[in-house]
């Protein structure tokens, strides 16, 4: 991410008021659950001009959530949002579908595994589409590659 989330969307994180008043929290701000603190934050970088990015990307907390789906899809931002195998989406017939017969009836060729760096507990990997990136600025195609 590219900023601290502020005041009120980290209140979200505690439902203790001496806890809240504590840290300075607004007693009139309520819970926000963490996509909606991460949707928060993209709006934000959207509407800063002085952000730039290409992409964006979370792991599947965030994924399984279909308003933070929605916004990237209804605002052209190119996402890569891990979803648990067993989640409900829709196919682009708005048939329902699971990720797991995704991954069972396309080919290997289309599947790219790229490595995220060193994690806490080793090396960190994901797998996605081979397909074309696009800048967040001029909405073509980057290149090929998958970044994770």
């Amino acid at each position: 991410m590219v900023e601290v989330a502020t005041v009120e969307e980290i209140a979200g994180r505690t439902d203790d008021p001496g806890c809240c008043r504590a840290a300075g929290v607004p007693a009139q701000v309520g819970f926000v659950t963490k996509p909606h603190q991460g949707l928060a934050m993209l709006k934000r970088a959207l509407a800063d001009p002085a952000v730039v990015f290409s992409w964006f990307a979370a792991d599947s907390g965030y994924g399984r959530d279909p308003a933070l789906r929605r916004f990237c899809h209804d605002q052209q931002v190119p996402y890569v949002l891990a979803v648990p195998v067993d989640l409900p989406l829709l196919d682009v017939r708005g048939q329902p579908l699971r990720p797991d017969a995704v991954l069972a009836c396309t080919p290997a060729t289309v599947w790219q595994r790229r490595s995220c760096g060193d994690g806490s507990t080793g090396k960190r990997s994901t797998t996605g589409p081979r397909m074309p990136w696009w800048s967040r600025t001029s909405r073509r195609p980057m290149g090929t590659s998958t970044p994770c």
